[in-house]
């Protein structure tokens, strides 16, 4: 997995071997993000 951040927004590239959900939970426990409500963009 590699991501990177863009005008304050992550880029997660799933590698062609591995799973989208699972890529996604382990980014999402990596940036300790529980819930879609922990990771709300600011308005600015």
């Amino acid at each position: 997995m590699q991501y990177s951040v863009i005008d304050h927004c992550y880029m997660v590239c799933v590698g062609k071997n591995e799973k989208i959900i699972d890529t996604l939970t382990k980014f999402c426990v990596g940036m300790d993000i529980l819930s879609s409500q922990d990771f709300q963009p600011s308005a600015s």
